[in-house]
């Protein structure tokens, strides 16, 4: 019975996620040097644990199954709390962090910082837009969540790919998405999913000054409480902003724009843009990256403004092995040749939404996803995902490629597979002539190089000395064909 309740912990705490029942809460400590502190902890009702885990593996409920489900979520860092008259297991980040360490201490240096601590922790994937985001600063907090009931209820009726529709590496296959789904009624996940609640606990190190109607403040006027439901048929927006706050116009804090965005700086205040001093009250912000605004009033306040624009589409380029992260030029000679490895499409801003070969989606299924540390680092994303196209399935020939990123910035190419080698004319392997040869070398896309034992030659080339030979002939593909002969006069 102990093995059967270990092998479905991971449907058991998936299921559990898709079924609601939570308490989520998250705690963020802002100081004024936009140096920051975060916790946070899930609670999830222990009646509906049970349940999940005996309507996906049949076993029945009762003490023993229970005390058994408890023994096994202890072990993983969970622990068994009262919550209004209610048991719930519960899980603090720093049991997780525990158990995954490369899920951060919590602790960031910058509001800069903050932003790329969500990237790495929703595995590189940061675009925040305007009606879905977490917006921070040392002075200000701007939460908003669009209704979204219709988007999960249509997720939840095409079961298969809910579990991995975000494409983030890490997340429960399809296989057990479909085990889950396939034993709990999609209405009742979306109707206990209603029930479900994420909790921000905000500390700033001055006073608050203006909140919205559903924010509560603490008692020392530092702290916010804001609370949403995880699905919802209704958008919200929740502010607070401290007493030296400095307001900007035109962008928000957390953002990634597909767009040119204008950012308006108040009279009176000094701005820096990614280290540089910034002339005049606006800045058009048109190229694609991070813009890292730091913002004074001369005194006491200096405030982080932080967002990122994404106007170009996902990159291309060769790929020798899909384990290394090891990119050449896509168009090297003017061509994308290719003889063997894979491609590599990925967007250093963001992530990929789908690609196109000869205009058939090749996103799941020939894709392999890796992640990849951005290099970039001023870049609020600090990771970004590769697919390598393995280009074995491909036949001989032109074909087209297409990729779009989430944003919808598209980018698209021509390639070409190659994997005949090189033509040779003039010797042929195992030979051995008693006369001069003259060797001729062609190829339909073009010779890279030719050598003869070694050293460098050009087609045409007369052979007349006696002595063993190795020609290698590479094409622009890196096919390669070599021919061992012998001159014997």
């Amino acid at each position: 019975m102990e093995k059967i309740v270990i092998a479905g912990l991971s449907l058991l705490v998936a299921g559990t996620m898709l079924t609601g029942c939570m308490k989520m809460e998250d705690s963020i400590v802002v100081n004024s040097d936009g140096s920051c502190a975060l916790s946070g902890e899930i609670s999830i009702e222990k009646d509906t644990v049970v349940k999940t885990y005996s309507d996906i593996t049949g076993t029945g409920g009762g003490p023993i199954v229970e005390g058994l489900i408890t023994s096994t979520l202890q072990q993983q860092g969970f622990t068994l709390v009262t919550v209004d008259g209610k048991e719930y297991y519960k899980i603090s980040s720093d049991a997780i962090r525990g158990a995954v360490p490369e899920a951060g201490d919590g602790k960031c240096d910058s509001i800069l910082d903050f932003y790329k601590y969500l990237s790495k922790n929703l595995g590189g994937i940061l675009q925040q837009s305007e009606n879905n985001v977490v917006s921070l600063s040392e002075t200000s907090a701007v939460l908003k969540m669009p209704a979204n009931e219709s988007a999960i209820k249509d997720a939840l009726n095409n079961t298969g790919n809910i579990a991995n529709a975000a494409n983030i590496p890490g997340a429960a296959d399809s296989s057990t998405a479909n085990a889950i789904l396939d034993n709990i009624d999609s209405e009742k996940i979306l109707e206990s999913l209603k029930g479900a609640t994420v909790t921000y606990n905000i500390t700033f190190p001055t006073k608050i000054k203006e909140v919205s109607s559903n924010v509560t403040v603490s008692e020392d006027e530092k702290t916010v409480s804001m609370t949403f439901p995880v699905i919802t048929d209704k958008a919200y927006e929740e502010y607070a902003y401290c007493e030296n706050d400095i307001p900007i116009e035109g962008v928000l804090n957390g953002i990634t724009y597909n767009s040119a965005v204008t950012v308006s700086i108040p009279e009176g205040i000094t701005a820096t843009l990614n280290g540089s001093p910034v002339t005049g009250n606006s800045v058009q912000c048109d190229k694609t990256g991070t813009y890292n605004f730091k913002l004074s009033d001369g005194n006491t306040t200096t405030e982080t403004l932080c967002f990122m624009v994404d106007k170009t589409g996902p990159v291309f380029a060769r790929q020798k092995n899909s384990d290394k992260m090891e990119f050449s030029d896509f168009y090297s000679n003017n061509k994308a040749l290719l003889g063997n490895g894979y491609i590599a499409v990925y967007d250093a801003e963001g992530s990929i939404k789908n690609i196109k070969v000869d205009g058939t989606s090749v996103l799941s299924g020939v894709a392999a996803m890796n992640v990849n540390e951005n290099t970039d680092k001023s870049s609020m994303a600090s990771s970004y995902i590769v697919y390598s196209l393995d280009i074995k399935s491909l036949k001989e020939g032109s074909h087209s490629i297409s990729a779009t990123d989430i944003l919808g910035n598209e980018s698209t190419g021509e390639f070409i597979i190659d994997n005949t080698k090189p033509t040779v004319k003039g010797v042929k392997n195992g030979k051995t002539y008693k006369k001069a040869v003259k060797i001729t070398v062609s190829d339909k896309y073009g010779i890279k190089s030719v050598k003869l034992n070694g050293k460098t030659v050009k087609t045409g080339t007369k052979v007349s000395k006696n002595g063993s030979y190795t020609l290698k002939v590479t094409d622009n593909a890196g096919n390669v064909q070599t021919v061992k002969f012998k001159v014997k006069k």
